[in-house]
């Protein structure tokens, strides 16, 4: 394993990294998950052993809500793909350890609600694009901290929700199940008509209590959703952090095999 030990010459790097991971302490954690994902000859992760980590399966999926757009589903797909591109470097035969802890650190290191608000926004605008569907949310830079522009529609943010629904709700169950479970959506157009009111000028002419959201083609500017998910729904911040640290931890204790070679 990568994880390193009183016998072993220690990079920089590494130390830093290790450091960083402790600090939440789950750096235990982390050894065992990369020790059950890392092949043991290349010292890596594949890349593919770690966007399989972070995949939401499921058999059935139904909602509450009247409309849900095809692309939802399509989504969880490429949830495992855009997590592992955005936060983890892969080097030569996959991601080393270095590279997995501080992946780790860059989704659930010690960091400000708004800080995580932005890393999950920033998973969603690539998600998004990973199916087909244009983002209008910008970032000026990679930095945690960097300003976000742009806007959403009613129905993308609508769609945004149920990802983090889904997120918090395979976080819960994963643990319990080795396998895929019915997906129940529930309808939350009150709270995507909490943002409509919060984030624009809503006309006198928009009745709220019969409104099709998904036909709204208001702007929600990146700025005012941001601000009233932070005041409305805070722990809206912490589910993707919760996604990301239950599935590594779910693969330290797991007793199901999770490297397979090929043969």
């Amino acid at each position: 394993m990568g994880a390193s030990s009183s016998t072993q010459q220690v990079s920089t790097e590494q130390r830093e990294a290790e450091t960083l991971a402790a600090s939440t302490g789950a750096l235990p954690m982390l050894q065992k998950s990369f020790s059950r994902l890392s092949n043991p000859e290349t010292k890596a992760i594949p890349l593919t052993s770690l966007q399989e980590c972070f995949c939401i399966a499921f058999n059935n999926a139904k909602c509450e809500a009247p409309y849900v757009p095809d692309y939802v589903l399509q989504l969880l797909d490429q949830l495992g793909p855009s997590i592992v591109d955005l936060f983890f470097v892969a080097e030569k035969g996959g991601i080393s350890w270095v590279e997995f802890v501080r992946g780790y650190t860059k989704c659930c290191g010690r960091m400000s609600a708004a800080m995580s608000l932005g890393a999950l926004l920033r998973v969603f605008s690539v998600t998004t694009v990973k199916v087909g569907m244009p983002s209008k949310l910008q970032f000026e830079s990679d930095d945690a901290d960097c300003k976000i522009s742009g806007s959403l529609q009613p129905n993308e943010l609508l769609v945004l929700l149920w990802m983090c629904w889904i997120m918090t709700w395979s976080s819960r169950i994963s643990k319990f199940s080795n396998g895929k479970l019915n997906l129940d959506l529930p309808d939350i157009n009150n709270l995507v008509l909490s943002a409509i009111v919060s984030c624009t000028e809503v006309g006198s002419d928009l009745n709220l209590w019969d409104c099709d959201i998904t036909r709204l083609e208001v702007q929600l500017p990146a700025g005012k959703i941001h601000t009233w998910a932070l005041n409305t729904v805070p722990n809206l911040a912490d589910c993707f952090v919760h996604f990301v640290h239950v599935k590594l931890q779910n693969t330290a204790t797991s007793e199901v095999p999770m490297f397979l070679p090929l043969i």
